[in-house]
């Protein structure tokens, strides 16, 4: 497969990733908003990888959208 044929696919991925993150955050505030200090830590703590990750796949899709 060309980097053409999986850019699609990475696309589809990255936007369910995002979803993802973005329903994750929308808890950590619920559970911030209501004073669970530990919940919303835990979810921060594991949010911020998956943030960078983010961050690096945009990266990447730019370097792969360059090389085409």
């Amino acid at each position: 497969m060309t980097g053409q044929d999986l850019l699609p696919a990475i696309l589809h991925r990255v936007h369910q990733s995002q979803l993802t993150i973005a329903g994750f955050e929308d808890l950590a505030t619920w559970a911030e908003q209501r004073g669970l200090v530990e919940t919303t830590d835990a979810a921060q703590f594991h949010l911020e990888p998956l943030q960078a990750n983010a961050d690096f796949i945009d990266e990447t899709i730019v370097a792969l959208m360059a090389v085409e």
